[in-house]
């Protein structure tokens, strides 16, 4: 794979508009498994990225790995009155 990005490898180094590009996902369990492999992909392709996950030391890693994703862990009780 060298020196390409996930993108440029996936379409053969030629460059591609993907139907991603700007959209924005919202990725639940996205600090480990699928979650984060979704999360990792989405945001190749140019997708706006918030991954949420309860583990803050998997979400410190992903946001340095992949500093384009948005890494937060939701806390429901702060949304009652």
């Amino acid at each position: 794979m060298g020196s390409l990005r996930f993108s440029e490898w996936h379409s053969g180094g030629r460059g591609f508009d993907s139907p991603w590009r700007n959209r924005t996902f919202l990725v639940t369990g996205g600090t480990f498994g699928i979650g984060r492999q979704f999360a990792i992909h989405f945001a190749a392709e140019g997708a706006k990225v918030i991954a949420c996950g309860r583990n803050d030391m998997a979400l410190r890693k992903l946001q340095i790995e992949y500093p384009t994703i948005e890494a937060v862990r939701p806390d429901a009780a702060a949304l009652s009155g």
